[in-house]
């Protein structure tokens, strides 16, 4: 005979729980209560349902943080070398400039300018002494050549807040809050399953303890049979045949004894599986059988954990579908930032257009600020948008069956 009434009260009152289990709820025995603490705390699919919700949790909090201001700094030192080797066309310009110098050289300039003719001749001199000494006035080539090295240091500082995500930051946030809810129902589904199996196991060993006490009456009555028998014999009231068949009996039971200690030590192995607890911990051990009896309200499975979870597992769903939709939407971004650059040990070395050489020890820029506001529209992006609200669509038709005869009126219509 199998008593299976306090697993079943306790299935359906742990299943019809909205919210996490309290074994606190029903009466139970402390023992008991224990041993469903300590089997929930060592169920590894519990445990991995915590875990994955823990991990979806994180994940949450990152999305929210896409609008916390993101403050950067960066620097960077370099050494640059560089040659320069091109040429350049007719420069136009200073066509007057060479026209003025060859009416300087005219024997008629004297004439036409009477006054400046001392000048020009001053002018020749100086020329003619420049070029003695070295020191000609350098003339302008049509190549550009040269080298360039030198050092570069530069810091900066950016701080940037994005002011609107095109609506996707907020449907994928209300998604990852749903898939928590889906968890939650997860969890306590198996949460649900931990303790009945636990309670499956109690109820065995309590329906142990009362075959225990059958198989004692039975003994205590076979004891007074075997009496009975043996005096009956000695008076010639009973055969052999009788106290073979007390024999029988009494081997009987001792084969019952010997499968009930197989039977418990069992049990107490399997418990201890369930809770860690070692396995002698349960010898003394006796749990009752006990009737409880719960509301007619458990009986409703409108809140059943897999149902919570589907549930909850359809909106989070709709909300990756709205947040995908939102795909080409603009998003908006505020940033300021602060930027110092500084060329250090750097030379410059000419041969045209002006032969020339130039060192340069330092060139400081000082601090340039910056601030506004930008945004980023992606016009086209084959690998967003269509494709994934598709995906999203028939990821939610998994979940709700779209057929002329069926249609649940939390799903899409067809």
């Amino acid at each position: 005979m199998k008593i299976r009434i306090s697993f079943l009260i306790m299935c359906l009152a742990f299943c019809s729980l909205p919210g996490k289990v309290h074994s606190q709820s029903l009466k139970l025995a402390p023992e008991i209560k224990e041993l469903i603490e300590l089997s929930l705390n060592k169920d590894r699919k519990v445990i991995e349902k915590d875990i994955d919700k823990q991990i979806t949790e994180v994940q949450q909090k990152a999305v929210r943080s896409a609008y916390i201001p993101k403050v950067e700094l960066g620097g960077k030192y370099l050494f640059a070398y560089s040659s320069v080797n091109s040429k350049m066309g007719d420069i136009e310009g200073f066509e007057s400039l060479g026209k003025l110098q060859e009416l300087m050289q005219s024997p008629n300039f004297p004439l036409m300018f009477s006054n400046m003719a001392g000048l020009a001749g001053e002018i020749t001199k100086l020329q003619q002494l420049m070029v003695s000494q070295g020191m000609a006035l350098p003339s302008i080539s049509k190549n550009i050549e040269g080298n360039f090295y030198g050092n570069y240091f530069g810091i900066d500082a950016t701080a940037k807040m994005l002011l609107s995500s095109g609506g996707q930051v907020p449907n994928v946030s209300k998604a990852l809050n749903e898939k928590i809810k889906a968890q939650d129902a997860l969890s306590d589904k198996c949460k649900s399953d931990a303790i009945s199996e636990l309670i499956t196991y109690y109820d065995q060993l309590a329906l142990l303890n009362q075959s225990k006490k059958v198989l004692d009456e039975s003994a205590i009555r076979l004891a007074a049979e075997k009496r009975y028998a043996s005096n009956a014999l000695k008076n010639g009231l009973a055969t052999s045949f009788d106290t073979l068949k007390i024999a029988v009996a009494d081997a009987n039971l001792e084969a019952k004894l010997s499968e009930y200690e197989s039977k418990r030590i069992l049990l107490h192995e399997k418990l201890a599986q369930l809770t860690g607890k070692p396995a002698a911990s349960f010898q003394k051990s006796n749990p009752e059988l006990e009737l409880l009896l719960v509301a007619d309200s458990y009986s409703d499975i409108s809140n059943r954990a897999e149902l919570r979870a589907l549930t909850a597992s359809v909106e989070a769903q709709k909300f990756m579908l709205k947040s995908e939709k939102s795909h080409y939407l603009p998003k908006i971004q505020a940033f300021a930032s602060a930027r110092y650059d500084n060329i250090f040990k750097a030379n410059a070395d000419m041969a045209g257009p002006i032969p020339m050489e130039m060192n340069i020890d330092n060139i400081g820029l000082d601090p340039t600020f910056m601030a506004g506001v930008g945004f980023k529209w992606e016009l086209f992006n084959p690998s967003g948008g269509s494709p994934k609200v598709h995906y999203r669509h028939w990821h939610i038709g998994r979940y709700c069956p779209r057929t002329p005869y069926f249609w649940n009126p939390g799903c899409p219509r067809p």
